[in-house]
């Protein structure tokens, strides 16, 4: 596609969400489960109380209940 991000570009969590056929739960362990292996860095959200519940609902949410917006490739992986 002509209008793809470049390697490395941060990609939002919805937009991406958007594009896959996947489950809120299986989209959230996958995108986490990449993290832990350090196949991607994840950029949490400053301020997610300031959101209202259904959008902190469209963002990946951790064990520890840090709520992250994007996530972008490590280089090199």
């Amino acid at each position: 596609m002509t209008n793809e991000k470049p390697p490395g570009a941060l990609l939002s969590v919805r937009e991406l969400r958007g594009r896959l056929a996947l489950d809120k739960d299986t989209f959230d362990e996958a995108v986490l489960a990449l993290h832990a292996a350090a196949r991607i860095v994840l950029h949490h959200h400053d301020f997610p109380a300031s959101l209202g519940e259904t959008e902190r609902g469209k963002l990946v949410r951790d064990a520890r209940g840090v709520h992250y917006v994007g996530l972008a490739l490590r280089r090199g992986a």
